[in-house]
């Protein structure tokens, strides 16, 4: 899809290079707006987002490119508007230039029969100064041109609204990565501290000769695994903050918190039906299309005659001496204005050949927009799929959850009452971790695959 784009973009800057024909020189600004790494945050899911929109630098960029395109359809517009310019001009002549007289009028200055003679009606300085101007009265290709830069400033706008979803969705999934992870890790915090308090119940219990070492050693190792467990979500939690402010265009060293609450409320699954008239990417493809046809009728336009009017007024002053601001110089002033009419008659066919290429393009344009529309059909049953299967999951996960804590709970009292093993308080606890962790991976795959969902239905953002 992003090459597609450069390539409507470089296809519409050959169409401003024609119609103008100057040199294209491209606004340079720079939008640079960074936070100092020290500021601290504390942002909700839509904070985050706001600040996305506002400081990550590819949507900066796709801004830039909006700005550029906007004045390229100045730099277009211009050529329809009158072109004046001024000059002016200070001759010397070092060796003036001579015209040769036939040999009948040496006889006047005395010189010997056949003899020609060599003179010059140039003065040593010559000073021009004038204002010439011009207007285009009719060509086809500069109007249909102003109309095709409106175009492309809309394409341009369109590409900046892709870009701002593509922020939201990845701002979104890593938001989800970070609050998930971190409300799992404070629930192996909690186990943490509930398993501590049981391994020093057991260690109590093991020096008044209730409860055997081997109880105490199980209880050891699973409190360790734990706290290795804990130290790698920490790992992988702060890596999710990274990520996060990168996707947020934030410094990574930057403070921030989140303010937010874990998403545990999704729709249940639907049938859901793709509608391309919601998908950004399908709007710009129907733009270029419409550039496409704008190439085929500028093509067209070229075998039309042009008109334009022309006019000038300038003056000149001779003087042997280098005194041209002397009042009592004279000024020879000279104007004309007129009429200018271009009529093509025959090109070797280059227009033609130039009208079947852009027909071609269109025709390529055309398989795009049928391949994209197929393209939406399959995002949509994908991620209809994935949604519908992650939900069930979650439920599944989540009833998983709930049997293991209570399971959990019931071995505890009656370890604590006598009637149980400290086997089974081990186990109980090793399976709640299980589902504690199924049950958030599972929380985080449903919060992903319902954003692919939104994305894929075209109203994420």
């Amino acid at each position: 899809m992003k090459n597609l784009l450069k390539s409507y973009r470089l296809k519409f800057y050959k169409f401003i290079l024609f119609i103008v024909l100057i040199p294209v020189t491209p606004l340079l600004a720079q939008v640079q707006q960074s936070t100092p790494s020290g500021d601290q945050y504390n942002f909700t899911r839509q904070q985050a987002i706001d600040f996305a929109l506002q400081h990550q630098s590819t949507l900066q960029n796709a801004k830039i490119d909006e700005t550029i395109a906007d004045q390229k359809v100045r730099e277009l517009l211009s050529v329809a508007l009158p072109q004046v310019n001024g000059s002016a001009e200070l001759d010397d002549y070092v060796a003036k230039p001579v015209t040769i007289l036939p040999a009948a009028f040496g006889s006047f200055f005395g010189l010997p029969p056949g003899k020609t003679l060599a003179v010059s009606f140039l003065l040593q300085y010559q000073a021009t100064a004038g204002v010439s101007a011009s207007q285009i009265l009719f060509d086809g290709t500069v109007l249909l041109g102003i109309k095709a830069a409106k175009t492309y400033a809309e394409l341009s706008r369109k590409i900046t609204r892709s870009s701002s979803i593509d922020v939201v969705a990845n701002v979104t999934k890593a938001y989800y990565g970070v609050i998930i992870n971190e409300n799992n890790l404070s629930s192996l915090d909690s186990t943490i501290t509930l398993l501590q308090k049981s391994l020093d119940d057991a260690k109590a219990m093991y020096a008044q000769g209730f409860v055997e070492k081997l109880d105490v050693d199980r209880l050891t190792v699973t409190l360790s695994n734990l706290q290795s467990q804990r130290q790698n979500l920490r790992s992988i939690v702060d890596l999710n903050y990274y990520l996060l402010k990168f996707q947020m265009g934030m410094p990574v060293n930057a403070s921030l918190t989140l303010a937010g609450k874990i998403p545990d409320q999704f729709q249940e699954p639907a049938i859901e039906t793709a509608d391309y008239n919601k998908r950004i990417e399908y709007s710009i493809l129907e733009t270029a299309r419409e550039l496409d046809a704008f190439n085929v009728r500028r093509y067209n336009e070229g075998y039309l005659p042009t008109l334009s009017a022309f006019g000038s007024l300038s003056a000149v002053n001779y003087q042997n001496e280098a005194d041209l601001f002397n009042p009592k110089d004279q000024w020879f002033p000279t104007g004309l204005v007129g009429l200018r009419l271009n009529v093509p008659i025959f090109d070797g066919f280059r227009k033609d050949a130039q009208i079947q290429q852009a027909k071609m393009a269109m025709m390529q344009n055309q398989n795009d927009i049928s391949n994209f529309k197929n393209l939406v059909d399959l995002q949509v049953k994908q991620s209809s799929i994935g949604y519908e299967n992650s939900y069930k999951i979650l439920i599944s996960q989540k009833a998983n959850l709930k049997l293991a804590e209570d399971v959990a709970r019931v071995t505890k009292i009656k370890y604590e009452e006598g009637v149980g093993t400290n086997l089974e308080v081990t186990t109980a606890e090793s399976d709640l971790i299980t589902a504690q962790t199924n049950y958030f991976n599972a929380l985080y795959n449903l919060a992903i695959a319902h954003v692919d969902l939104l994305r894929a239905k075209g109203t994420l953002y």
